[in-house]
């Protein structure tokens, strides 16, 4: 949406979903059992993710070779996954929350386009990073990103 001839604005919403139903394949053995025998044994297991992506975005025309541009993103993202019971009596139930993804990521972006001569363009941006592992809180963090470049166009 540009409001005026200076100013463009942007928004949007993204919603993505998979998932597979799958026939598992694993070995395990007994306790108490002496190797061999391995057992194994078959059975299908359903996973599931889904995601949400929330942007807007802002452009300013502050001259006709001076622009500044602002954005923001939050995304939340999950990856879950159900184990049927055992068959042959392994125990599984442990492994849908070691699997288990819930993440919210957030990013803001600030930058300068100039363009100095007519077939150069110079850029600078600042991106903001911040990740948040909900489901384990062992891989949270923040990153504070500068970009610069040059292109020229002949």
């Amino acid at each position: 949406y540009s409001p005026c001839d200076k100013i463009s604005l942007t928004g949007g919403y993204a919603y993505f979903s998979n998932w597979i139903d799958q026939d598992i394949t694993l070995g395990f053995t007994v306790p108490g059992v002496p190797v061999p025998p391995v057992r194994t044994e078959t059975t299908r297991w359903d996973y599931e993710g889904q995601n949400h992506l929330v942007s807007v975005g802002a452009a300013y025309a502050w001259s006709k070779c001076l622009r500044l541009l602002g954005g923001y993103e939050w995304d939340h993202g999950t990856n879950v996954f159900s184990v049927p019971a055992s068959p042959a009596g392994a125990d599984w139930s442990r492994l849908p929350s070691i699997g288990d993804v819930e993440v919210i990521t957030q990013r803001a972006t600030a930058g300068v386009d100039w363009q100095p001569y007519q077939h150069m363009n110079v850029y600078f941006r600042y991106v903001y990073f911040d990740w948040d592992d909900i489901s384990a809180g062992l891989d949270s963090g923040t990153a504070h990103m500068f970009l610069a470049g040059l292109t020229l166009v002949y």
